[in-house]
Formats: structure tokens, sequence, C-alpha cells
């Protein structure tokens, strides 16, 4: 003869229910403080620093949200000094030989509107990288690993882009990388120029150095 085992199953108490609506409660309030929390810190780090109240706590913010690729910067779209895309990472590399070569980036200003959509990635990347230190080193990296062979198609680069084509020799022993961009002039009481009539100057920023064994 079969014996049927039962389990008995209390019912749920005020207490247990009390308890589990509770812990729904405090989620959702955790979940409201944190979104409030974001919002702030965001809306801190996007203010334009000159309608800011407290400057000193923009740089703060705008200083540590860097350090997690997580700042939004200032957002300076429009006049008087926008973000213009328009820069370019050079890298020189020298080989064995301790010769130089030297090579840039896709200049995208002069690339199609169509390349600049499809590609923004790519385009915001090589633009922003210059922010962060530990991004130029694995550039620099990356650099030392493809460039020496002229035929690859990287992710970034639709073609090997040498400025002396002169061929490198393996291995490479340092790379440098420097960011140059084209910076408006902005006149100080006569208004914006004309597209034909802007003065322009170049900027050169040295991004980072690094050395490798032979």
């Amino acid at each position: 003869m079969a014996t049927e085992n039962t389990e008995s199953h209390s019912p749920p108490t005020p207490q247990s229910d009390s308890a589990i609506s509770l812990q729904s409660t405090l989620t959702r309030w955790c979940i409201r403080l944190f979104v409030l929390v974001w919002t702030i810190v965001i809306a801190i780090d996007t203010l334009p620093t000159a309608y800011s109240p407290f400057p000193p706590l923009k740089y703060e913010t705008n200083n540590r949200l860097r350090h997690f690729g997580l700042s939004q910067g200032d957002w300076p779209l429009f006049a008087p000094n926008p973000i213009l895309v328009n820069g370019v990472i050079v890298a020189e590399l020298i080989d064995h030989n301790r010769s130089q070569h030297a090579w840039s980036s896709i200049d995208w200003s002069q690339e199609t509107i169509w390349q600049k959509f499809y590609r923004f990635r790519h385009m915001n990347y090589l633009q922003r990288v210059g922010n962060n230190t530990a991004a130029c080193e694995d550039l620099a990296d990356y650099a030392k690993r493809v460039l020496p062979n002229q035929s690859y198609n990287g992710p970034w680069y639709p073609s090997i882009q040498f400025i002396e084509p002169v061929p490198l020799e393996p291995p490479v022993i340092a790379c440098k990388l420097f960011q140059y961009e084209q910076r408006m002039v902005i006149p100080e009481d006569n208004p914006l120029p004309k597209q034909a009539d802007t003065i322009w100057s170049t900027n050169s920023k040295f991004l980072v150095k690094r050395e490798y064994a032979p």
C-alpha cells in the first residue's frame, strides 16, 4: 500500500506580507533616489561653465566622472565657440633602426556627411581619446601592433595613411601620439565672420609616449 507524503504549507501571515511590502517599497525608493542623484550629477556636469553657480563643484564632478569615462562635458554645440570635429590623431613610430615614421588618422572634416553619420562612433572616439590617458596608451599599443602591416584595414582607418611613405622595419620600439585640431579664432568685438573669412588656428597636444622592448 503506497503512502502519500503530504507537505503542509502554512498560509501567509500578515507579518510576512508586511515584510515583502516593506522590501518592495524600499527597493522602489532606492531606485528613485539613484535616478534623482544621477540626474543631478549629469545636470551639474553638462551645465555650461558660464551659467554654473558653483564652478568648483562642476570641475570636481567633471574630473571624477572623466576617470570612469562618464563625463558629458559642457556640450558647447553652438556659438561662441562650438565643438568642431576636425581634429586628427598623429602617431610617430620609431623602428629598430631609429627611423621615424608618421601616421595620421582620418581627417573627418574632409569626409562625406554619410561617412560621418555611419561612423560617428569612430569619429567621436578619435576626437575624445585625448581626454583619457589610459585610452591613449591603448591606442598607442594598437598602432604599434597594426601600423607596421601597411595592408591592414583597421576598424577606424579605411586605409593606412602614412604621411611619409617610408616602409617601417619592425619591431617598433617607441610610439608617440599627438592630437592636432583646428580652432576658430573668435573676434572679440566684431560679429562672427563669414565662413570664407574665418581665421583658424592649429593646436597640437601631446598625448602619450610608449616604449617597447625590441
